[in-house]
Formats: C-alpha cells, sequence, structure tokens
C-alpha cells in the first residue's frame, strides 16, 4: 500500500487497520510463546525423569518450569481477555470505548508477562544446564 492510498482513508480506518495488525502480531507471539514453552516444559521434565543421573542444582530446573507455566498460563489469559475485547466491539458495533481501550492494553501487558516468563524460563533452564555440566565435571 503506498502512501497515496492512505490521502482516501479516514483516521479512523487507519487507526483500525494498525490495531487489527498489532492484534495478529499479539496472537502469533502467544502461539509461539505457548508452543515453544510447552515443548521445553514436557521435554525437559521427560529428560529429567529418564536421565537416571543425580541432579544437582535442581533449584534452577524447577524455577524454569514454573517460568514457563506462569508464560504457558499468561498466554491463556491474554487469549482470554482478548476474547472479551472482541465482544466488547460487537456489542459496540465496532466503536471504541474505554472499556475497550483497557481490554486492549491488557492484551498488551499479558503478552509482556508472557514474553518476559518465557525469557526468563529459558534463562533458568541455561543457568540449570550450565551448573549441571560444570558441576559435573
Amino acid at each position: 500500500m503506498g502512501t497515496e492510498d492512505c490521502e482516501f482513508r479516514n483516521e479512523d480506518e487507519i487507526m483500525a487497520g494498525l490495531r487489527a495488525g498489532l492484534e495478529t502480531s499479539f496472537r502469533e507471539f502467544d502461539k509461539l510463546v505457548l508452543t515453544v514453552s510447552s515443548g521445553i516444559l514436557a521435554l525437559s521434565v521427560v529428560f529429567f525423569d529418564k536421565s537416571g543421573v543425580a541432579h544437582s542444582h535442581v533449584n534452577w530446573l524447577i524455577a524454569s518450569w514454573i517460568a514457563f507455566l506462569l508464560a504457558i498460563l499468561s498466554v491463556a489469559a491474554s487469549l482470554w481477555v482478548e476474547q472479551a475485547h472482541k465482544k466488547r466491539l460487537i456489542l459496540n458495533n465496532g466503536a471504541s470505548d474505554e472499556k475497550e481501550r483497557q481490554l486492549f492494553k491488557m492484551i498488551g501487558w499479558l503478552n509482556w508477562l508472557s514474553g518476559g516468563t518465557f525469557l526468563l524460563g529459558i534463562v533458568l533452564l541455561v543457568v540449570y544446564l550450565w551448573v549441571s555440566v560444570i558441576g559435573a565435571k
């Protein structure tokens, strides 16, 4: 879309398009965090359980599991709030109001939370692996 296309659209249409794009970005981010967190959590539990090795520094691993669980829960909460947001827009025939804007901000906040806890889970898992490997030598 070139800049000349924007001249024929009003500001509300432009903002609606930008918000729709942002919502799509949130949704894709949610999918990524949910998929990767669930996979890492499942794999690390299975490997921990089946390895038969005496594990040291297991608190780091448990902390990473908690972080991944929090990431998964915040994604679920984000999807729930997104549903409430869409229902609000439908009830208002697409018009924005204070409650709708609050829900939209909450979606963004929950995405930051899920991203932060996801990254924290990765860092904690790397720390666990690092201290376990160094400790095993």
